[in-house]
């Protein structure tokens, strides 16, 4: 129902104005036009500043806050890959919950420690990236791994 629908069907029980013909009706067809912009706007406003609504500038922004977020059309895993790292500090060291992470951020590689202290290795799943891609890889991962270990790439 647009809004001058709904300015007409609240003030016709009144009985006192011409709703469907007149300077009146063109009037509420005027308001209810603009109230509907408004409401558009709005509702346009609050889907994008919302990561796991976003869809268009919104989404776009936040990836911009993340450079470890996903780089993919699939608007699904750019929400995930946003919100995941949104709650980067709930995931802890490990590497499971490392897995986790580099899983929900749309990178197809998992982690596992060495013997060394303080070194993680990196095994890329299902992919054998090389070139740009390869060190575009890296660069996401690099951002979303705690700074203080060693990564290295196998």
């Amino acid at each position: 129902m647009s809004y001058s629908d709904y300015l007409k069907n609240t003030l016709k029980p009144l009985g006192i104005y011409e709703l469907d013909t007149g300077i009146g009706s063109a009037e509420l067809n005027a308001l209810g036009a603009i109230m509907d912009e408004v409401e558009e706007k709005l509702s346009k406003t609050y889907r994008e500043m919302l990561p796991m609504t976003a869809e268009d500038e919104g989404l776009r922004k936040f990836e911009g806050l993340f450079p470890g977020a996903a780089s993919t059309e699939d608007t699904a895993a750019r929400r995930t890959a946003v919100n995941a790292l949104m709650r980067l500090r709930e995931y802890d060291c490990s590497d499971q919950g490392l897995n986790i992470l580099l899983s929900d951020c749309g990178i197809p590689a998992s982690v596992y420690e060495t013997d060394t202290k303080e070194v993680l290795n990196v095994r890329f799943s299902g992919i054998q990236p090389e070139g740009e891609e390869l060190k575009r890889l890296k660069q996401r991962i690099e951002a979303i791994l705690p700074c203080h270990l060693e990564v290295i790439y196998e």
